[in-house]
């Protein structure tokens, strides 16, 4: 769901996939939360966050385009990075062939908020009455 007001965006309602979260992953969601509540201040946007619910796929587009790269090298031998780049640079989905590249940098691992410091940003997070588990809004703090 997006909305504008007075021709400027207010509102950004992204889909969010929670198939892969798991309790250990409860850290991870929280760095993720906060980033969301700075981002919703920064730019003055409410953000309306409606999850998946847990296998339930079909409805991600990313999960969908993994399902047809997949099916697209159909058990060709991955045995190098250049191969499967290569191998991703040609499929197509939907007409479109995708943009491919190689990301080199560090992924971090195991970020952690301390669970006093995760208190102010919970209470920024604003769960849906009828669908406690599957929506969230984190509305922005007036300037």
């Amino acid at each position: 769901m997006v909305e504008q007001t007075a021709g400027r965006l207010s509102r950004r309602g992204p889909a969010v996939d929670r198939s892969g979260q798991r309790p250990g992953n409860r850290q991870f969601a929280d760095a993720v939360y906060e980033t969301l509540v700075d981002f919703s201040d920064q730019r003055q946007l409410t953000l309306e966050l409606a999850y998946y619910p847990p296998y339930h796929s079909k409805y991600n587009r990313v999960e969908r385009c993994w399902g047809i790269l997949e099916n697209h090298w159909n058990g060709a031998l991955l045995d190098s990075i250049p191969d499967t780049l290569e191998w991703a640079k040609t499929m197509r989905w939907c007409g479109v062939r995708p943009k491919v590249h190689l990301l080199e940098r560090d992924y971090p691992t195991g970020v952690r908020i301390a669970p006093r410091l995760f208190l102010p940003i919970a209470a920024r997070l604003h769960r849906s009455a009828l669908l406690p588990k599957w929506s969230l809004v984190i509305y922005p703090r007036p300037r």
